[in-house]
């Protein structure tokens, strides 16, 4: 009976299944596991030199990291992007965004096919650019807000104007989707003065936003074929150039 039970146990179905668990285990322990201040200096230093005002940050860990799609903005990929951190500013390092917790990461590459990952102290961050995108932090502008720490840049003069990127984990538990699902990315767009902010979903909030205006506002976006809930960055900025205008 135990010689059977060592037969069965050592067949090729089972000794696959094993390697594929043990392989499934070491990933997901590479995934999750802390990295240490000193392996995160090490690796900074190989690439940026001795900087603790980059490299200031902790271990980043994902809130439904088995869930279908991701959280964060654009893609789940680095980009190459631009940093400014109190004053100091940094070309050509590996970012990505998630928008779900407003967590900027930091990817450390080594002189090894290696790297780690770290989540970039928020207090330090003022702004960043990636893939095309410009990114403030709030906080930086005197503006404090639990839920919404940093805003795509896209009018700054007597008042800013941007938009909040964010993604919701949705409960929906199915075969296909065993472990829930992202939605996809929503845009919120919002003018930012006097240390408050206002949403503005529509043109009629803006009016609102800018009360006894209503008329010269409608006959500048209809004159400047401007169609409020479609409008490109580019007519977004120009909109909000000329309502930054008026008294």
């Amino acid at each position: 009976m135990q010689r059977g039970l060592s037969h069965i146990l050592l067949t090729p179905g089972i000794l696959m299944k094993r390697q594929f668990t043990i392989m499934f285990l070491l990933v997901f322990a590479r995934l999750f596991s802390q990295v240490t201040p000193l392996e995160i200096s090490t690796k900074a230093n190989i690439k940026y030199g001795s900087d603790d005002i980059l490299i200031n940050g902790g271990n980043y860990v994902p809130i439904h990291p088995a869930a279908h799609g991701d959280a964060f903005c654009i893609e789940n990929s680095f980009y190459d992007g631009r940093l400014l951190l109190k004053g100091r500013q940094f070309e050509g390092v590996a970012i990505k965004f998630d928008i779900e917790q407003q967590k900027l990461l930091l990817r450390l590459d080594s002189v090894s096919a290696e790297y780690s990952i770290i989540q970039l102290n928020d207090n330090y961050i003022k702004e960043f650019f990636i893939h095309g995108f410009h990114f403030i932090n709030l906080n930086d502008r005197g503006i404090q807000n639990d839920d919404i720490r940093f805003v795509e840049l896209v009018y700054d003069g007597g008042f800013l104007f941007g938009k909040f990127y964010k993604k919701e984990f949705l409960t929906v538990f199915s075969n296909k989707h065993p472990y829930g699902r992202y939605s996809e990315t929503k845009a919120e767009k919002y003018i930012f003065r006097n240390g408050g902010e206002i949403r503005i979903k529509s043109k009629r909030d803006l009016y609102r936003a800018f009360p006894g205006n209503n008329t010269m506002i409608k006959l500048f976006m209809k004159q400047n074929r401007i169609r409020f809930r479609k409008a490109s960055d580019k007519k977004l900025l120009t909109l909000m150039q000329y309502c930054d205008g008026l008294d």
